[in-house]
């Protein structure tokens, strides 16, 4: 029931523009730089965010 309900969701994300990153491991990195939250990153636009942490070949430029 879960895979279900998750799938329909995703799937609606996705419909909505929204991209699901399935490795946070760029986001962590990036947020959090030698142990500090980083000013480079946080607070920003999606678009600045994308940019910071280095997803802009996954994520679509219109999302």
């Amino acid at each position: 029931m879960v895979d279900v309900i998750y799938d329909v969701f995703v799937g609606d994300l996705a419909k909505t523009g929204g991209v699901l990153i399935t490795d946070g491991t760029k986001i962590t990195s990036t947020l959090w730089a030698k142990g500090h939250l980083n000013s480079r990153a946080v607070a920003r636009d999606a678009t600045e965010l994308v940019d910071a942490v280095g997803l802009t070949e996954e994520v679509p430029s219109e999302t």
